[in-house]
């Protein structure tokens, strides 16, 4: 057999489909569809379902910041320490062990996840400083006060 005959043809097909950019992925086979989906038809199938709301027990201000930015938070009752988790498309995830208020002695602190920390039994008065993590993915986030999934806030990380 002329292995030269039968792979040029097939060479051909992927130099051409490569050259023109094709932007269609096959399914699998059986799938109701036509075995073709669109890029923008991928894209949607990623989405995430909205973060649901919740009562805004802590207000932050602004509710829309970039990661590294300054939050202040206001609430009657208030600690020093915060929970801080990311929207995940089905519940709420953390993403770090907690975050320290600014006003806390040491200042504002990102406590990663599984590292062992100590907490001070304390309040603040209102208004507190958080500083959301620079390594803050893009996303819907609810800021809680520690330990406590009732006393919570929300806003959205930006680019």
């Amino acid at each position: 057999m002329n292995w030269r005959r039968v792979l040029s043809p097939i060479a051909a097909v992927l130099i051409l489909a490569t050259a023109c950019g094709s932007e269609t992925v096959e399914t699998s086979p059986g799938s109701e569809s036509d075995g073709v989906t669109s890029r923008d038809e991928q894209t949607q199938a990623v989405e995430q379902p909205p973060a649901p709301e919740i009562e805004q027990a802590l207000t932050l201000s602004p509710r829309s910041v970039s990661a590294g930015a300054e939050v202040s938070v206001t609430s009657t009752i208030l600690g020093g320490w915060f929970d801080f988790s990311i929207w995940n498309g089905s519940e709420w995830e953390p993403t770090v062990g907690a975050l320290q208020a600014a006003e806390v002695r040491g200042g504002a602190l990102t406590i990663p996840l599984g590292q062992d920390f100590n907490i001070d039994d304390f309040g603040l008065d209102s208004p507190a400083t958080i500083v959301v993590p620079e390594d803050a993915m893009p996303g819907n986030y609810r800021l809680c006060t520690f330990g406590n999934a009732d006393r919570c806030g929300t806003l959205e990380v930006t680019n």
